[in-house]
């Protein structure tokens, strides 16, 4: 195996551990009734969409929803979250698809890395 393959493999390995290290000792504890008062909190959803944009200051929650929500954007799955968390992150995209999709496009817009003008998180909700 040439150096740069070892290299590569190492480079992609520390990688991989940093990301679990990051991950490590978060407790999501995402539960489907918090989640719907959440949702119904117009400000609450603003103030954790510009966190998860990067438009925004964030809380535990904002900082554990960054993590998560893009895995599920590009159609994974939490590993570290229970069954019923993954669940419960699946109808938290579906419900800000579909009661805030403005707010959903300011997530994307991040994902998505384009150069055009980015979708504010503030005001998404209305």
């Amino acid at each position: 195996m040439s150096t740069m393959a070892v290299q590569v493999i190492t480079f992609v390995i520390l990688l991989l551990a940093m990301t679990c290290e990051e991950v490590r000792g978060q407790n999501l504890n995402i539960n489907l009734q918090s989640l719907m008062r959440d949702l119904n909190n117009p400000d609450l959803v603003e103030f954790q969409v510009a966190c998860v944009a990067n438009q925004g200051p964030c809380d535990e929650r904002g900082r554990q929803l960054s993590l998560y929500i893009p895995v599920l954007f590009e159609g994974g799955r939490c590993f570290r979250c229970s069954r019923e968390e993954n669940r419960n992150l699946r109808v938290l995209v579906s419900i800000l698809q579909r009661r805030y999709p403005r707010c959903w496009n300011a997530i994307i817009a991040v994902r998505q890395k384009s150069s055009g003008p980015k979708p504010q998180a503030r005001g998404c909700t209305r």
